[in-house]
């Protein structure tokens, strides 16, 4: 008689067979600690890893002799996630043995992933654990991938797990689209977001959708290597003959990089096309930043028919919104439409700085969304306009939007208070828009004119003070109530930010409160010393923020140190190459360090 049927206790009836006694192991193992686990893994190194050998490690799974089977479950284990495939197959063995082994072993790999999760996602991921209905934990999944939620990549961990062990298909597909489409939007956390995924998502025997989501980050990685040969080079020739860098720097791939591209665009179609690939709710701003993603390689390889299309499909994304039966969950009441979720895609796109294809999602609700998200769609689209410098169009844009909130079925969803305050800030953004192009023309009388209208409406908006000052300065020296005018502009909007820097609501609002004083202080003569203490708060916060950057530029600029304006400015022009403002200020720190003619 085998091993397998003798070996047993009998304690009153009790018989201990396999079950019990590893639960006494699992037991005494959990005293073990993670570090002495993990050097038990990283033996596997030597491990023999070939097909053969994981298939007959598996067949001794279910060896008669209980050595055997501990002995293979313990190489299998250090051998790690090469066995993954051949693992998963055998959950489903004939013999349960096998079957119950291969099960905890993959349960003890996604401990071993669980055991290097960030503890901010905890309290998230216990949701998502404990939710058994699909639809709701895939909420839970897209507020994991939110890159404004966790703008430091502490998700990554755990939507790796996930994309690997999830049971439930349609969890790993979402969970594999926002891998690639959602990563930080700070440059140095996306490149370590992609060079984990590539490390990650890189085992022999992986299924198409993590070779997907590992061929994707090979691909970025690989096309960052030539991005920032590229760049070095064009800095270097800058430093030897004063030619400026232009970014973003073009650059050359070789055909086989180029070829790789074309082959996981063709790929990713055929995976998307197959219809058990579909996902829980199609249409939702993963796919559509999906196609972004894809479109970015496209363009670096120079597949330009290839992008156009790429982009006309992400344009072309609609779906019924998904609704969530969790309050925390509903991010805001004007989530009606599939309108929304081309909005949620701009904003995104918006904070990496690729204004270029915000606009044209905003541009398509504004054209065919219901007014609650076209409203939406104005307020971020002139921001949009505003770091294209393209003011006149901001002009009509305005107009249209005064318009629509004049209307009565608008004005119905506010009070009177709210709407009279809205239409009042509205039009003070068209008038300081009309200022800005007078401003650029040199009619500096109309712009004068313009821009008080624009400051009767709203006498704290920083950008207007500060072009009320630069108006003041062009038409000569002006007289004492002038001067004092300007100043107690100055002094309103500074004594707002005060007031909100010493809420202290949260690190965030601090940068930002932090970034406009000192932004006030830098374009209108203001003092250096504060100016600088202010800007480094923000900086600190957001080191790659390119428009906190472009600040310190100008607090440099303001110091009449233009070699460190310009070093800094150009660090914040190849972070927002789209940036026009960001294009203009380096041009004239530029002029200034080389003694030429500031141009405006």
């Amino acid at each position: 008689m085998s091993d397998k049927t003798t070996r047993h206790d009998i304690l009153g009836g009790l018989i201990l067979g396999d079950v019990e006694i590893r639960n006494a192991i699992l037991k005494f193992a959990m005293l073990l600690s993670w570090a002495t686990l993990v050097a038990q893994l990283a033996v596997a190194d030597t491990e023999d890893r070939s097909p053969t050998r994981i298939h007959a490690l598996i067949a001794d799974l279910g060896n008669d002799e209980f050595i055997v089977r501990e002995r293979a479950e313990m190489q299998l284990l250090r051998i790690g996630l090469d066995a993954f495939a051949e693992l998963k197959q055998a959950t489903t063995n004939n013999d349960i043995e096998v079957a119950q082994r291969a099960k905890r072993l993959l349960s003890q790999f996604e401990m071993i992933y669980r055991g290097k999760e960030d503890e901010s996602v905890r309290d998230m991921v216990d949701l998502y654990t404990r939710e058994p209905n699909i639809a709701q934990k895939t909420l839970y999944l897209w507020v994991l991938a939110d890159p404004t939620v966790y703008p430091n990549g502490e998700a990554l961990r755990t939507l790796c797990r996930i994309a690997r062990f999830d049971a439930e298909p349609t969890l790993r597909i979402e969970t594999a689209k926002c891998l690639i489409a959602s990563p930080p939007i700070a440059l140095s956390k996306r490149k370590d977001w992609f060079r984990t995924l590539r490390a990650v998502f890189n085992e022999r025997d992986d299924d198409e959708l993590l070779r997907l989501v590992g061929d994707y980050a090979a691909l970025y990685n690989d096309l960052d290597v030539f991005r920032e040969e590229a760049e070095k080079k064009a800095e270097t020739h800058e430093k030897e003959t004063g030619t400026p860098v232009k970014y973003p720097v073009p650059f050359t791939v070789p055909e086989e990089l180029r070829n790789r591209v074309q082959a996981f665009t063709d790929r990713l179609a055929a995976f998307q096309s197959t219809p058990e690939n579909s996902n829980v709710q199609p249409g939702h701003r993963y796919d559509i930043l999906l196609f972004h993603a894809l479109a970015e390689l496209q363009d670096a390889v120079g597949l330009v028919n290839e992008r156009d299309r790429t982009l006309e499909a992400a344009l072309a994304v609609r779906t019924e919104k998904m609704r969530s039966e969790n309050p925390l969950l509903l991010t805001d009441p004007l989530d009606e439409s599939s309108f929304s979720e081309h909005f949620h895609a701009a904003v995104y796109l918006e904070r990496r700085h690729r204004f270029l294809r915000a606009e044209r999602h905003l541009q398509l609700i504004i054209a065919e969304a219901p007014p609650a998200i076209k409203a939406r769609a104005y307020e971020y689209l002139w921001f949009v306009k505003q770091m294209l410098a393209r003011y006149r169009e901001a002009i009509d844009l305005h107009q249209r939007c005064l318009e629509l909130f004049e209307t009565k079925e608008f004005r119905s969803r506010l009070n009177d208070a709210d709407a009279d305050a809205k239409l009042k800030d509205i039009q003070a953004a068209k008038d300081f828009c009309v200022a800005k192009v007078a401003a650029d023309a040199g009619n500096w009388k109309e712009a004068k004119e313009a821009i008080d209208r624009s400051l009767q409406n709203n006498a704290t908006e920083c950008d207007a003070v500060i072009l009320r000052y630069e108006i003041s300065k062009q038409l000569g020296d002006p007289d004492e109530n002038e001067r004092q005018h300007v100043k107690r502009l100055v002094n309103g909007v500074l004594q707002r930010t005060e007031q909100i820097f010493q809420q202290r609501n949260s690190d965030m609002i601090v940068a930002t409160i932090s970034n406009q004083a000192a932004w006030l202080l830098a374009n209108t003569g203001g003092d250096f010393p504060a100016a600088l203490s202010l800007i480094r708060i923000a900086v600190r916060a957001e080191p790659e923020s390119p428009m906190y950057l472009d600040t310190l530029a100008h607090v440099y600029a303001l110091g009449n140190d233009y070699k460190k304006a310009v070093e800094v400015q150009k660090e914040a022009v190849r972070l927002a190459p789209e940036a026009v403002p960001l294009q203009l200020a380096l041009t004239r720190f530029r002029a200034n360090v080389f003694n030429e003619a500031p141009s405006r």
